[in-house]
């Protein structure tokens, strides 16, 4: 298993840098709708991470929960960021200067989740409703703001949904060659560049309001 960590670490660079380029650019793009996809990438790149050091360094046990806790929190709040980010770009007239609103409802859910103990079935519920609102934001996105953008992050939600429901939950190996969790993991860092790039393509001033 510890051959895990090579796409776990390939997963955490793809997220750090689509993160970093996002807060690089904070003035030639949507400040808000950069911060909050940014975010929500270092909340996918924080699982990243913690994967990489788990099964890189053998240490299964330990940092379980935490890894668990981390996919969790992407699931939740990630995915529900990625949705407001989008939003943010599509229609900056109506959500700008509330980043910070929007990092703090999506925590709240999360931390709601915890407490309440929610089974790992409500989790991927509340993971696929989020899924479909990003979606609808990415068709918002390509109609306001730029269709290259809004098809790219429609594409990337795709991808996260179907390493999720397809791929997590399929064989081992995928047709007998590839480890399912190395696929997974490539899958994701495809999604976290292509949802990093569909907010930088997208300009303000060039949103149709």
């Amino acid at each position: 298993m510890r051959d895990y960590a090579i796409s776990e670490l390939v997963l955490f660079l793809c997220a750090a840098a689509g993160a970093w380029m996002l807060l690089r650019r904070g003035r030639d793009i949507d400040r808000d709708a950069g911060l909050i996809m940014a975010v929500a990438l270092m909340f996918l790149g924080a699982a990243a991470l913690i994967g990489a050091i788990r099964y890189g360094f053998d240490i299964l046990g330990p940092l379980r929960l935490t890894h668990r806790y981390l996919t969790n929190l992407f699931s939740v709040a990630g995915m529900a960021l990625i949705a407001g980010a989008l939003l943010t770009c599509a229609k900056p007239e109506v959500f700008a200067g509330k980043s910070s609103w929007i990092i703090g409802a999506a925590l709240a859910v999360y931390v709601i989740v915890v407490l309440t103990g929610s089974s790992p079935t409500t989790i991927t519920l509340i993971g696929a409703v989020n899924a479909g609102a990003a979606i609808g934001a990415g068709a918002a996105l390509a109609k306001f703001g730029s269709w290259r953008a809004g098809l790219a992050a429609i594409l990337g939600v795709v991808i996260i949904a179907a390493a999720g429901l397809v791929v997590g939950s399929g064989p081992d190996k995928i047709s007998g060659l590839i480890a399912r969790w190395h696929v997974f993991h490539l899958m994701l860092a495809s999604a976290a560049a292509l949802l990093a790039w569909s907010v930088l393509l997208v300009k303000p001033e060039n949103v149709r309001r």
